[in-house]
């Protein structure tokens, strides 16, 4: 069976300033460089086929980093595992966004909200990062490593039908394909496994 490891990049610039990024390509922080070469030490017990990543830059570096410090190819580039277009909250932190927005942050958590204002549809998302891992779990067997977003873990875990958590950097779940449905297995949280 094939199983992938979808984590979240190392912390970008913006996560280290608190702003909501999307798809603005925000590159890693010194401390995310060095979240990431740490990283690729928990990571040396797998024999990973590959690397795949997002586009987005911050996803991209974590996984050229992680490829380079195991001694494998450089990640394969797929799109459809972008994070979720946050429309007019781009470059907000928290508190501005519930400042211009009453309620909105919540509703949004709350899964009251299929999109947030002037972003993409939730559905829309959902779907993007459905057909991205049904096509990548289709095509070998040993485990892949997928580097990506917080917001994609989220997606699929919650196509999977597995409970939700907020993911730090460097955190994230293994899927695999069972019947032709997606399932969640184990969370993994490689910073967290470091002490």
């Amino acid at each position: 069976m094939t199983r992938v490891l979808l984590l979240k990049h190392a912390q970008s610039t913006w996560n280290a300033d608190g702003r909501w990024q999307g798809w603005h390509d925000a590159p890693l922080s010194a401390a995310g460089r060095r979240e990431a070469r740490e990283a690729a030490r928990w990571l040396r017990d797998r024999d990973w086929s590959r690397t795949i990543s997002s586009d987005l830059t911050r996803a991209r570096q974590t996984a050229d980093i992680i490829s380079s410090e195991l001694g494998i190819e450089p990640p394969a580039i797929e799109p459809r595992l972008r994070e979720y277009d946050v429309g007019d909250w781009l470059g907000l932190r928290r508190e501005d966004i519930e400042a211009r927005w009453p309620g909105d942050l919540a509703a949004w958590r709350d899964g009251k909200l299929s999109r947030v204002p002037g972003g993409e549809r939730w559905e829309s998302f959902s779907n993007r990062v459905r057909s991205a891992l049904e096509d990548i779990l289709s095509s070998e067997m040993a485990p892949i490593l997928v580097l990506t977003h917080g917001g994609v873990i989220e997606a699929a875990t919650a196509v999977a039908g597995a409970d939700q958590r907020r993911l730090a950097p460097l955190a994230g779940r293994w899927f695999y394909v069972s019947a032709g449905k997606l399932l969640a297995a184990e969370t993994a949280d490689l910073l967290a496994a470091r002490s």
